[in-house]
């Protein structure tokens, strides 16, 4: 009787060695999953990151490009305005020597008040 006793305890030990092994099994399958879930999620996030570096970067280079076109712009309008300016200078210097004057007393009317 305690043979067979024996032997049962034996087998009941072999099943349940039997059912950690399976359940050491499914947790290796299980532990392996997350972290192919976790690599890709990880994958996913980096090729989001590069893209919205690299939209980011074109919209940088893009406002720079426009800025310095409106910057070149500008400076060709003063420039040009400042010659339009020296011309008409050239053409009546005593009318602008007149104006000037007379800008120049109206400014100083209007800052005596203050």
């Amino acid at each position: 009787m305690n043979e067979q006793a024996a032997d049962q305890d034996v087998n009941s030990l072999r099943e349940e060695l039997r059912l950690l092994r399976d359940e050491m099994a499914a947790l290796k399958s299980n532990a392996a999953s997350a972290t192919q879930a976790d690599s890709e999620q990880r994958d996913f996030a980096k090729e989001l990151q590069d893209e919205l570096r690299s939209t980011l970067n074109k919209a940088r280079e893009t406002a720079r490009e426009k800025s310095e076109e409106v910057l070149d712009q500008a400076r060709a309008q003063g420039e040009k305005a400042i010659d339009q300016i020296g011309k008409q200078i050239g053409e009546r210097p005593l009318l602008s020597l007149l104006l000037v004057f007379f800008i120049g007393l109206v400014v100083a009317k209007f800052l005596e008040r203050r």
